[in-house]
C-alpha cells in the first residue's frame, strides 16, 4: 500500500487492515471519547501529549495539504523549514482540532521515522520544532503498548 508513491509501513497497514486504525469518517471521530492508548503511555512517547488522533487513509503528505490550500501550514508556525513536505506524511494528531501533528518522515527511507509537531510555550511562529517520537512506525507500536508489537 502506497501513498503519493511513499510506501506505508507494513505494520501501519497491518493495523489498517485489522480494522484497529479508523478507516471511517465515524471511526476517527469516536476517537475523540475513546483513544487507542492511555493517556499515561500517550504522554511518555508523545510529551505534553494525553491523546491519539489516528487519521483515516488516505494520508497526505505536507506538500499536498499545501497544494490544497490548507492554511494551517501556511501560516508560519508548522516550522515546515525543518521536514520535508514531499517527505513527511500526515497520519494523526493529539485531539480533533489540533494543531500539532503527528507524521511519518521518509526523509531515511525505507523506514520512516515518526515526527511530532512541538508547540513551543512561547512565540510559536518562531519556536515550534517536529521532533523525533520514534525512529520508526514498529518501534512507536510498541511504546504505545498497540496489539501485535512486543
Amino acid at each position: 500500500m502506497e501513498t503519493n508513491r511513499l510506501p506505508l509501513p507494513i505494520d501501519l497497514v497491518r493495523l489498517i487492515e485489522s480494522g484497529f486504525w479508523p478507516t471511517t469518517h465515524a471511526q476517527e471521530v469516536a476517537q475523540n471519547s475513546h483513544s487507542c492508548s492511555p493517556p499515561e503511555i500517550v504522554s511518555k512517547v508523545f510529551p505534553g501529549e494525553r491523546r491519539l488522533y489516528l487519521a483515516r487513509p488516505p494520508f497526505r503528505t505536507v506538500a499536498e495539504s499545501i497544494a490544497l490550500g490548507e492554511k494551517f501550514w501556511l501560516q508560519g508556525i508548522a516550522a515546515i523549514d525543518q521536514i520535508d513536505p514531499a517527505k513527511t506524511l500526515i497520519i494523526g494528531d493529539f485531539q480533533l482540532g489540533s494543531d500539532s501533528a503527528i507524521a511519518l518522515d521518509y526523509r531515511n527511507e525505507p523506514e520512516p521515522a515518526v515526527l511530532q509537531l512541538a508547540w513551543a510555550k512561547s512565540d510559536p511562529s518562531k519556536n515550534n520544532r517536529w521532533i523525533t517520537a520514534a525512529p520508526s512506525f514498529r518501534e512507536m507500536g510498541r511504546r504505545l503498548q498497540w496489539p501485535g508489537f512486543r
